[in-house]
């Protein structure tokens, strides 16, 4: 699918005068999505040259520029508005991606690393979240190996690598045959621990 995402007058003049300024007159622009699927999915815009890209890369004609993004985050940027405002204390971009956050635009075709993310909001984060816990894709690396991080209530708690193991993994494992195991990539040695099951009662 071709996403559509639409400009303001404001925005488009806006990029262009940006794009005009760059001494590379092959720059162009590229929109992304960070952490798709999820709770903290959004969307953003930087500076990209066609000469870095991929089969995966596609664009669409956005009236003043050509604007450039992965043909597998399509459906994320579906719907996605960009305006350019005026504010009190000079200008801002305002990005508008109602379907970023979205599970509903993952199916059985869509990646392996967005598939994770929809059996990891939908299965597994909606129990942690009764900690105050979440869990989210870091990376899929050779040989099927999985690697997670934990936030919130998760990230420094003592239980994270029973969690991993009895929960996320065998969940993941039963969605997923290509899986061969799932790791833990948070680096728990700076978290302080918000959840830990207590056996007695905390002094007041």
């Amino acid at each position: 699918m071709t996403p559509h995402i639409t400009f303001s007058n404001t925005a488009l003049t806006h990029f262009r005068e940006l794009l005009d300024r760059q001494d590379d007159t092959g720059t162009q622009l590229r929109i992304y999505v960070l952490h798709p699927g999820t709770s903290l999915g959004h969307c953003g815009i930087a500076y990209w040259h066609p000469a870095a890209g991929t089969p995966e890369d596609a664009s669409i004609d956005a009236g003043t520029f050509r604007l450039y993004y992965v043909r597998q985050e399509a459906a994320f940027l579906d719907g996605v508005s960009v305006d350019f405002r005026k504010t009190f204390s000079g200008h801002t971009l305002a990005l508008q991606a109602p379907n970023a956050k979205s599970v509903v635009v993952i199916d059985e075709n869509s990646p392996l690393a967005h598939r994770i993310t929809r059996v990891l909001e939908t299965e597994i984060n909606t129990h942690l979240s009764e900690h105050g816990g979440t869990v989210m894709l870091d990376e899929i690396r050779e040989g099927g190996v999985v690697a997670l991080k934990f936030g919130g209530g998760c990230h420094g708690c003592g239980n994270a690598e029973q969690t991993l193991k009895e929960t996320v993994e065998a969940t993941l494992l039963k969605w997923f045959p290509d899986i061969t195991r799932v790791v833990d990539g948070t680096n728990h040695s700076d978290g302080v621990a918000p959840y830990l099951p207590r056996k007695t009662p905390v002094a007041a």
